[in-house]
């Protein structure tokens, strides 16, 4: 109900401030199991004494939930999915470019070996054998 697709923890550490919660954001940290996604964010929900700081937030659930509330309506969000969304697009583009050019060098590389063909079949035969005479002395008469 509150889930958010690929949360960045730079939305994270937006709506962390908007809630007036100390965070720290990890750069080189990881998940186990989801090691490609680099960075974590830690928030703190208490005090020293122990006192909540917010009192709707009393916990890494409400905290979830309330992060799940707030990420989507992020203009920020808004506009690096945006940029997201062009990078796929030229790499599309890149990639399509790429296999034109790969089809027209493919074309040209059988157009090639057409015409060679069809100059051996101009020429009287594709094969060595029985074009007359043989090479060396194998086939001959033996000489002594």
């Amino acid at each position: 109900q509150y889930c958010v697709e690929q949360p960045h923890p730079s939305d994270m550490a937006e709506c962390c401030k908007y809630f007036g919660l100390p965070f720290y954001v990890e750069l080189n940290k990881t998940h186990p199991r989801d090691f490609f996604h680099r960075s974590r964010v830690r928030v703190l929900l208490k005090n020293k004494d122990g006192s909540l700081r917010r009192q709707d937030i009393p916990n890494k659930n409400a905290l979830l939930i309330a992060l799940g509330k707030t990420i989507p309506k992020l203009e920020s969000r808004k506009v690096r999915l945006q940029r997201e969304q062009q990078m796929i697009e030229k790499r599309q583009e890149f990639i399509e470019q790429k296999k034109k050019e790969q089809d027209e060098v493919e074309q040209q590389k059988q157009h090639k070996k057409e015409t060679k063909q069809q100059k051996k079949k101009q020429k009287g035969g594709g094969s060595s054998r029985g074009r007359g005479r043989s090479r060396g002395r194998g086939r001959g008469k033996r000489r002594s």
